[in-house]
């Protein structure tokens, strides 16, 4: 059984928190092409012809969406959001939750209607990661706040960095951290404190 690319890509002590897919949406040129040739190949007894070629244009069509489809992964975890495109080209992204700044998501009126958008994750720095087509973004967004909450609290903002406890180099004089073993300025080692 072959793992996925977020279950292969998670550091120890890592939980995935979401999963989401992309919308069936992907595949509705494709099947409007199969459709229609169906459709031509009852209605013009004389041009099948026509009807057949709408098919293999249908068919066609079909390959690109079913790769992006089967080969696409999105997910939340306890520290990041992942997500995989494609299969021979394949495009990652891996985007740390500290270090996103907003999630927004958009929908036409049929995203509506059909429960798909698109979702955009900005990262500190102005970097922009949209995922399009995504089924139910409203989850995956909230996915996302849910771990950035728990990860930083109520507030919104991490919490304070501990004191640093420092201490003399016994040779130089210059501050070091306590635990150190070989000074920073001088490069002499040091005994522990």
């Amino acid at each position: 059984m072959t793992m996925s690319f977020i279950d292969d890509n998670l550091v120890p002590g890592e939980q995935v928190a979401h999963r989401a897919k992309l919308h069936w949406m992907v595949f509705a040129l494709p099947v409007g092409f199969v459709s229609l040739g169906v459709l031509l190949l009852g209605l013009l007894a004389g041009h099948r012809w026509i009807g057949g070629l709408f098919l293999g244009i249908g068919a066609v069509l079909l390959v690109r969406p079913y790769l992006f489809f089967q080969f696409s992964e999105f997910g939340v975890t306890d520290r990041r959001v992942l997500a995989k495109f494609g299969l021979v080209s394949r495009e990652s992204l891996d985007q740390m939750l500290d270090k996103i700044e907003t999630v927004q998501v958009d929908q036409d009126i049929l995203g509506r209607l059909l429960g798909y958008g698109s979702i955009t994750v900005v990262g500190t720095g102005g970097t922009r990661e949209t995922f399009s087509r995504i089924a139910d973004p409203f989850a995956f967004r909230k996915a996302i706040q849910e771990r950035i909450v728990a990860l930083h609290g109520p507030s919104g903002h991490a919490p304070a960095p501990a004191a640093r406890l420092e201490r003399k180099c016994p040779w130089c004089a210059e501050m070091i951290l306590m635990d150190a073993r070989v000074c920073k300025h001088c490069g002499r080692s040091v005994p522990a404190a």
